[in-house]
């Protein structure tokens, strides 16, 4: 099955963000955890100092964390917005767009999953193949599940979730 898609910047925020909340979220979500926690117990210390810092500090890193993001997708080449072809067979998937081609065996793959946004296809060590779904039509996604289907068992970790049900999100 091939398909043929051209990403924009919207699809791109999408995608990172799915995908880096899953390998950050939790990370992040702990650190402001921490902070929020910190800033409350400085507070019922009456350490008002303290809290006015913490505050700060947690404001400041969302402000760039938020600030980074934004800069990275405003500062995105031409190329990536170019056709992308996706082709996922017997073999594996394969992305093809004008500046990369990326393949990877089923065997090589841990996990296939449709999330809300995009299908998307990962090993260990590997940055993630994301297919978004925002151009695909209901047929491209019946015949991609069914593809899907087909080659689950080839997946490299038989114990990886495989899902053709979109996630919540």
């Amino acid at each position: 099955m091939v398909l043929t898609v051209m990403r924009d910047r919207d699809d791109y925020r999408k995608v990172g963000t799915m995908l880096s909340f899953g390998v950050w979220g939790r990370w992040q979500s702990l650190a402001f955890s921490f902070l929020v926690f910190a800033m409350l117990t400085s507070l019922l210390a009456e350490q008002i100092v303290g809290a006015i810092t913490l505050g700060v500090v947690g404001l400041g890193a969302l402000v760039l964390f938020l600030t980074g993001a934004a800069r990275a997708l405003r500062a995105l080449p031409d190329w990536a917005f170019a056709p992308t072809t996706f082709t996922v067979s017997a073999e594996g998937v394969q992305m093809e767009s004008p500046a990369a081609r990326r393949a990877a065996s089923w065997a090589s793959l841990q996990y296939a999953r449709k999330l809300s946004v995009a299908y998307v296809f990962a090993g260990p060590g590997q940055t993630p193949i994301a297919l978004p779904r925002r151009q695909l039509t209901t047929e491209d996604e019946a015949a991609l599940d069914a593809v899907l289907d087909r080659y689950r068992d080839r997946l490299g970790d038989p114990s990886a979730v495989f899902s053709t049900t979109p996630a919540a999100g």
